[in-house]
């Protein structure tokens, strides 16, 4: 049956609200990365380091690196879930159980690849924190 926004059964408008919540908490969080790599990326190359610390250059290089590939592959997975979310709609005009079925297992599979990216990120964050606290810690002691 063919249904529209205004027109859809309770369960099937309930799905397609959380689907709907689902991608932009998933746009919400990449974009919410974006605005954090900014930082690190500026407290990465701030004067708070004491060109002392061994192996002070490469460590910052790796973070950059890292923290670029992150970047890279979160502008990669935002415009698949905008691409998603845009489909969203498009789920709504189709009237075959398998539309809503392939729709269901995408949205399931990119959910599996964010979740799979903020993991990467938080990892890379707690790293960076770590590795940039102890050597505030250590020029603050001196």
């Amino acid at each position: 049956m063919k249904t529209s926004d205004s027109m859809a059964l309770p369960s099937e408008k309930k799905r397609i609200e959380e689907l709907h919540r689902d991608s932009l908490n998933w746009i919400s969080e990449l974009d919410f990365i974006k605005d954090e790599i900014r930082f690190f990326k500026k407290l990465l190359r701030s004067y708070s380091f004491e060109p002392t610390t061994p192996n002070l250059f490469e460590k910052l290089q790796l973070f950059r690196q890292q923290m670029q590939e992150v970047l890279n592959r979160n502008m990669e997975d935002l415009d698949l879930v905008r691409k998603h979310e845009n489909h969203l709609s498009g789920m709504q005009e189709c009237d075959q159980l398998e539309c809503d079925q392939a729709y269901l297992l995408e949205h399931d599979r990119l959910g599996e690849e964010i979740v799979g990216h903020l993991k990467k990120f938080k990892k890379l964050k707690k790293n960076i924190f770590e590795y940039t606290e102890g050597i505030l810690k250590a020029s603050r002691n001196k």
